[in-house]
């Protein structure tokens, strides 16, 4: 009875349940949190390669595969808010640009180890 009401003092789950807010709240404000982040970092990381575009051979790829992150950021996101059909669709194109991004490095490594 009581025990299982007070099993998550310790890592402050009751204060959640006190508050009335569901945990998923928290998930998805803490996952909004990750992805503007991750946005403002892949951004400022292109952008610099693209500033400094001397050698366009292996940058064009590195750009490229910089894109997967602030990818995964968002499809994750929207796959935390759509639960339900909406899911798949997002997830072939997460696929896709994988598929595309493991593309790229590859052809990375053949133009940077000849």
């Amino acid at each position: 009875g009581d025990d299982a009401a007070n099993l998550g003092d310790g890592v402050g789950l009751n204060k959640v349940a006190y508050k009335r807010l569901p945990l998923t709240y928290f998930a998805w404000v803490t996952s909004c949190v990750c992805v503007l982040l991750t946005i403002v970092i892949a951004s400022h990381l292109i952008l610099k390669h693209l500033e400094y575009y001397q050698n366009p051979s292996t940058q064009k790829y590195v750009v490229r595969i910089l894109f997967m992150a602030p990818l995964y950021a968002i499809d994750s996101l929207l796959a935390l808010t759509f639960v339900g059909w909406m899911t798949t669709y997002i997830d072939v194109f997460r696929d896709c640009y994988e598929a595309f991004t493991i593309y790229n490095f590859l052809n990375l490594l053949v133009v940077m180890l000849g």
